[in-house]
């Protein structure tokens, strides 16, 4: 679950167009400013807040390998290292009707 509202990002002249038309009020270059996560593009690098489905653990991460999670997976959940074999068994339940691949 995405926990962060906003992200303290940076003016450079490759993302001035983008939040320029999104209604940001550009100062200068190199100058911070919140940006709503929401507008960030897809391949941002930002780090956002996510809190673990399983643990309510928080985890920092790129704002575009949380999506790329959501994106790829069966399950549709985020997960801390420690949990991740929990979702591993969820993923085989679904994909395979077994919680271990070698059980096929």
């Amino acid at each position: 679950m995405l926990i962060s509202e906003y992200v303290e990002m940076k003016w450079n002249p490759r993302n001035k167009k983008q939040y320029v038309s999104l209604g940001y009020k550009f100062t200068n270059y190199g100058d911070t400013f919140k940006a709503k996560v929401e507008d960030l593009s897809k391949g941002s690098h930002a780090i956002v807040e996510v809190a673990c489905d399983y643990c309510d653990k928080l985890l920092k991460i790129e704002y575009r390998s949380y999506l790329k999670q959501l994106e790829n997976c069966v399950i549709k959940k985020n997960c801390c290292r420690k949990c991740q074999p929990i979702k591993n068994k969820e993923s085989n339940l679904v994909n395979y009707s077994v919680e271990n691949v070698m059980q096929v």
